[in-house]
């Protein structure tokens, strides 16, 4: 796309804070929610079983999404932690690329010594936290 970015895509967890909200804005955050799901902001929301949720959601820009989290009528109530997604479609041959350059750029630093009788522990690339 020339010109023009391509939506970001979000898992947003949501902590309940400390402070309850009122029944009728309880209300209207679900209707929020409902909206923000039809028009295909939110892919999905989740509620955990012990307050809070999470949602997986779209967005033009970070200006954008912080609209969004600002306008949620629970938004004074509530924590957010967000994190930016990609596809693992997408993310895998990143993350082989950078663990291609390591592995090149190890036996190139190593090129010279004698090679170890024992192979060495297996480096791990993964995602998480």
């Amino acid at each position: 796309m020339i010109g023009r970015c391509p939506k970001l895509k979000f898992l947003t967890l949501v902590k309940p804070g400390p402070v309850p909200p009122s029944v009728d804005l309880v209300r209207s955050a679900q209707d929020w929610i409902d909206a923000k799901i039809s028009d295909g902001t939110f892919e999905c929301v989740y509620a955990f079983l012990d307050g809070g949720g999470f949602s997986v959601g779209k967005a033009d820009s970070l200006d954008q999404l912080m609209d969004d989290l600002l306008d949620y009528p629970l938004a004074p109530f509530v924590e957010y932690d967000v994190r930016p997604l990609i596809a693992v479609d997408d993310a895998f041959p990143k993350v082989i690329k950078a663990a291609e350059r390591l592995t090149s750029a190890d036996e190139s630093q190593h090129s010279t010594a004698p090679r170890p009788t024992t192979s060495p522990p297996r480096q791990t690339f993964g995602y998480g936290g």
